[in-house]
């Protein structure tokens, strides 16, 4: 009995419209390797598909995601799944890096992977969005940057409030787009001063105290515990002269209460500075 093999990577070469090619790759077994060579194609400098047509092949890919996960499917239409791992690994991050490659388009051309995945309801992965940011941050396009988070583009997440601190020293503004961006995840602020601490962002803690109604109960041990373990005499300094102010703002005198058991940092803070304060 004779069988009938097609060629799939000839047939890509033979068809124009990319959109109906992918439908057609997406019913046949074997054709996930040739869907990812045709986006990665697809953003070749000098052989770029419009924005346009990339969006058609998101929505395409999309939906044949969208389809396969859904329990309700009595049929099965598709034989092919691109997830948004596959996208990420094998089409955007071949270009990341690439000389030739010009930033602004890789950014439209994954935020408009994005817009075909909201439109299905289907979460965009955090490595994704962090692609996008490191983009805007690393070519200094934060106003970008700013309406992306303001209007969404960008979803709120722990993974990318924490990389937006990563970026404190290249864009100091990063601190407090991620310290909104906690706010609105309804993190509680104790788990940020902790999440701040165990990181090492003393500084940026203590600024964070200034900015919510915690910054006269919160407690100097555990700042003054973190800025001793970073062995850092001026941050230390830093530290501990910020809760001496507080304690004459709230008690008239510098010392620390007995029950904030803030002792061994008195005595080390008299070691290596002496009684100034």
């Amino acid at each position: 009995m004779w069988q009938l093999q097609l060629n799939l990577k000839a047939v890509s070469n033979m068809m124009t419209d990319k959109c109906v090619l992918l439908q057609f790759l997406l019913m046949r077994k074997g054709g996930r390797e040739v869907i990812l060579q045709v986006f990665h194609d697809s953003l070749e400098p000098g052989r770029q598909s419009s924005l346009s047509v990339l969006g058609g092949m998101f929505d395409q890919i999309s939906h044949a995601y969208k389809t396969m996960l859904s329990p309700e499917a009595s049929s099965k239409k598709y034989e092919v799944s691109i997830s948004q791992k596959d996208i990420y690994t094998q089409v955007f991050v071949p270009f990341v890096d690439r000389k030739d490659m010009q930033y602004k388009f890789l950014v439209a051309v994954a935020v408009e992977y994005i817009r075909s995945l909201n439109k299905l309801a289907i979460m965009v992965e955090h490595f994704l969005l962090e692609m996008i940011m490191n983009l805007l941050i690393e070519n200094k396009c934060y106003y970008q940057l700013h309406q992306f988070l303001q209007y969404h583009v960008i979803s709120d997440s722990k993974p990318l409030a924490f990389l937006l601190l990563s970026r404190e020293l290249v864009y100091p503004p990063a601190t407090q787009l991620a310290m909104d961006m906690f706010k609105r995840l309804q993190t509680a602020d104790s788990e940020i001063i902790d999440i701040l601490l165990t990181r090492g962002q003393i500084l940026t803690a203590l600024r964070f105290i200034k900015s919510t109604d915690k910054v006269d109960t919160v407690s100097a041990r555990q700042f003054l515990e973190a800025a001793a373990n970073e062995d850092n005499k001026s941050l230390f300094y830093t530290v501990f002269t910020f809760f001496v102010a507080r304690n004459m703002r709230l008690r008239r005198r510098p010392e620390f209460p007995q029950d904030e058991h803030c002792q061994p940092h008195e005595a080390l803070f008299k070691r290596w500075f002496g009684d100034k304060t």
